[in-house]
């Protein structure tokens, strides 16, 4: 991800945040930068920020990947190719007080659940399949930013 779209990203995080809204910045933030970037951004508007840190195993990791090159739809430009220069270039958030890490080789619902749960929100299932059902396509092993107005 280039840092025009983190820069794009921010803004739309300002705009929904200065309307009262909930904000989940779903991308990669490999570097401490651009966390630095939402953090602050975060601090001068005082939401709580809640860094999640989404973690999979390197052979559940190159399967997603696999998978997203055989989806027409898929939009990420993370590709089983480009995988290990991504993972060289990725730092994880250790300079980040209260990380929370999700462990995305369980099924979905018990990650969605889990971070709901860390921003004071009940999780319910709207169907009964959601509670067991596949973990998500997405790739993992990157950081998820939530910034919740309190």
């Amino acid at each position: 991800m280039t840092r025009h779209t983190y820069a794009w990203l921010l803004r739309r995080a300002v705009h929904w945040l200065d309307h009262g809204r909930l904000v989940v910045l779903d991308a990669t933030y490999g570097q401490a930068t651009v966390r630095a970037a939402v953090r602050r951004m975060a601090a001068r508007r005082g939401v709580r920020l809640i860094t999640v840190h989404c973690q999979a195993d390197e052979g559940t990791i190159r399967a997603r990947l696999a998978a997203r090159e055989r989806d027409a739809q898929a939009v990420s430009d993370a590709r089983l190719e480009r995988w290990p220069a991504l993972r060289a270039a990725y730092s994880p958030p250790s300079e980040l007080p209260g990380v929370l890490a999700v462990d995305m080789t369980k099924p979905l619902a018990a990650a969605v659940a889990q971070v709901l749960s860390a921003i004071g929100i009940a999780y319910v299932p709207e169907r009964p399949t959601d509670a067991g059902g596949p973990s998500s396509p997405e790739v993992t092993d990157a950081t998820r930013i939530v910034a919740p107005r309190i």
